[in-house]
């Protein structure tokens, strides 16, 4: 089976899950299988300081060698075991199905080229600094990063470096503040146009 592989990538908060869980919603058959970039925290890896703040929004935070490994598998038919880790703490396993849709979704994920190109629709969910901020501070959890200091010196300024470099690359850059319905809609119909899913 050939697997349509959708990346959502755009900044913190910006609704990347969200959208693709409505994704999953509206496509008939449930043939979807969905992958989060989070899940493959690089616990190895020593986050540098910003102030008093541990950098968690560089690229080297995630392991993107075995993200691609994992999607280099599931393009060839083959299931995966997935870390999913959330940060520094150890979770479970999960196993990932090559499905007839497979989404992908990360706030870097464009960032690898080799990761990049394994895209057949690659989607970026924009949204601006100050809603970035409102977002971020509404779910934010006691004692983890909550402090507003933290998201405008370390999670704005370090996306910008990394990640809206890599808007270029997006088939489809949408609002991430602006109707969702509608979003749903152009991503529903930019996947219409591949055969492989159009069957």
């Amino acid at each position: 089976m050939d697997s349509l592989f959708v990346g959502v990538t755009g900044p913190s908060c910006s609704g990347k899950t969200t959208l693709i869980a409505k994704l999953t919603e509206n496509l008939s058959g449930g043939d979807v299988e969905i992958i989060h970039a989070d899940d493959y925290w690089n616990r190895n890896f020593k986050h540098p300081l910003i102030g008093d703040y541990k950098n968690r929004e560089l690229p080297e935070n995630i392991n993107h060698k075995l993200l691609f490994r994992h999607l280099c598998a599931l393009k060839l038919g083959r299931s995966v075991e997935i870390p999913w880790k959330v940060f520094e703490i150890e979770g479970g396993k999960k196993i990932a199905e090559p499905k007839r849709i497979i989404f992908v979704e990360g706030f870097l994920l464009f960032h690898w080229e080799k990761i990049r190109e394994l895209f057949d629709l690659k989607v970026y969910y924009d949204l601006s600094d100050k809603e970035i901020i409102n977002r971020r501070i509404k779910r934010a959890r006691s004692g983890r990063d909550g402090r507003e200091e933290y998201y405008r010196t370390v999670v704005i300024n370090e996306y910008k470096r990394f990640g809206l470099p890599t808007k270029k690359y997006a088939d489809l850059v949408l609002d991430g503040a602006g109707n969702l319905e509608e979003n749903i809609r152009k991503i529903l119909g930019k996947i219409a146009t591949f055969k492989s899913v159009s069957k």
